[in-house]
């Protein structure tokens, strides 16, 4: 084949016969390195899976196929051993050799689909994060696709290759149509997919209050959003939030796109301390009872009513102990410090007056039975009056003082107790006279 160029009618095989489907006239070039590369057919919408020919010595040869290309390709070779001519004349070509070629086609048997979502990973998967940009793609085999369309869950999508869901499980579905030659045919499938929520940070600041008879609460900062999504959620707080006592706050994210690993949040308000120092007192019989007083560490922001008070026999001298009483409040936690009243007899050189006292008790109410240091024990209705809290018993009768004196001498003798003597002075000045 010395020609410059080769004149070749190609026919394609359909069936068990031959037929002129879009026949070409092929040029080619007589070296033998030169490749035509022929658009693969596709007959009643199958994919050609190779393309074939008879030589004139009736052997079956194959075209070959280039991957860079994706298409068969005619040589020289391959037109060396096609039939010359073979009648054709309504060629119009001149110094050319005419040839054709009947090609006979494989196809690839049924339909496949394989359907590929990847994420910004570029993974293959079914479960992606919310804000993840997806691409869906769709492998055909058998058939040629006339048209390829996406649906997520019946709704048209217009970009596969750039799928933005909310977060939630959806079904993604490929439909492919394609011409049997006849008509056209639709065929799909379909892949659940799941895009899963984002979880958010929350910090909490403040989780232990003290009373102080206002609203207290935590602050709260929600991070994790993606840009535009900011301030999606919601905080209840208990109202109100004032008195002594346990808390709860509950967070709620108002997109199904995020979520939260736990929606409450605890905190406490816990008791105000106080400490009531009852102050130390001190009088002698026949004086007037010192005003009781009492200082307060610690904040009060409400009215607690403190009321101090001793239970005094204004006759009998001793050290009494001064309490006090309050109104009870759960938001205190309230310790009294007791104080001491020393009632000194009327002859004796003490001074008056002391300051704090020594002993404590928490959380008393009202007064206290008091038994004076070497007298008789006694006891009187609780007082809680301020100022003299006790009965002055300080009679006088014709300007002479009463004095009583009583000693008691006991001897045990065998179990048996006799008494010795008793020596009673009465009114000594008054029987003088």
């Amino acid at each position: 084949m010395d020609s410059e160029n080769i004149l070749l009618n190609v026919q394609y095989d359909v069936g068990d016969k031959a037929v002129n489907i879009n026949p070409e006239y092929i040029s080619i070039k007589s070296e033998t390195d030169t490749k035509v590369y022929i658009d693969n057919p596709s007959v009643q919408g199958k994919v050609v899976k190779s393309i074939y020919y008879y030589n004139i010595e009736n052997q079956k040869v194959n075209l070959g196929y280039s991957e860079e290309q994706g298409k068969f390709y005619i040589t020289e070779l391959d037109v060396q051993y096609a039939s010359e001519n073979n009648g054709l004349t309504d060629l119009y070509y001149y110094e050319a050799v005419r040839y054709y070629l009947i090609l006979h086609f494989e196809y690839i048997e049924g339909v496949s689909m394989d359907i590929r979502v990847v994420g910004e990973s570029g993974l293959n998967s079914t479960r992606f994060d919310y804000g993840e940009s997806l691409k869906a793609t769709v492998n055909v085999e058998g058939v040629v696709p006339e048209s390829v369309k996406w649906y997520t869950d019946g709704n048209l999508v217009f970009n596969p290759n750039k799928i933005k869901l909310n977060a939630g499980q959806y079904v993604l579905k490929c439909v492919i149509t394609y011409n049997d030659g006849y008509t056209d045919i639709s065929i799909d499938k379909s892949v659940t997919i799941t895009i899963v929520p984002i979880t958010l940070t929350v910090t909490q600041i403040g989780e232990t209050f003290t009373y102080n008879g206002t609203d207290q609460v935590p602050t709260f900062t929600v991070a994790g959003f993606l840009d535009g999504d900011q301030n999606l959620y919601e905080i209840i707080y208990p109202e109100p939030s004032v008195n002594a006592g346990d808390y709860v706050v509950t967070i709620n994210s108002k997109s199904v796109n995020y979520v939260l690993k736990t929606n409450t949040y605890s905190y406490k308000i816990e008791k105000q301390k106080i400490t009531i120092t009852l102050d130390n007192k001190s009088s002698k019989i026949g004086e007037a009872l010192a005003q009781l007083t009492y200082t307060v560490s610690g904040t009060l922001y409400d009215e607690l009513n403190i009321q101090p008070s001793a239970n005094i026999l204004s006759t009998l001298a001793g050290v009494y102990a001064i309490t006090a009483s309050y109104t009870q409040n759960s938001n205190y936690d309230v310790t009294v410090v007791t104080g001491k009243y020393t009632l000194l007899s009327a002859d004796s050189s003490g001074s008056g007056g002391g300051a704090g006292g020594d002993d404590s008790s928490g959380g008393n109410e009202g007064g206290n039975t008091n038994t004076p240091s070497g007298g008789d024990s006694s006891s009187e209705d609780d007082n809680h009056n301020s100022g003299s809290n006790a009965e002055s018993k300080n009679p006088t009768n014709g300007g002479k003082n009463d004095v009583q004196l009583v000693v008691y001498i006991a001897i045990i003798v065998g179990g048996l107790t006799v008494i010795v003597a008793i020596i009673s002075l009465v009114s000594y000045i008054r029987n003088k006279d």
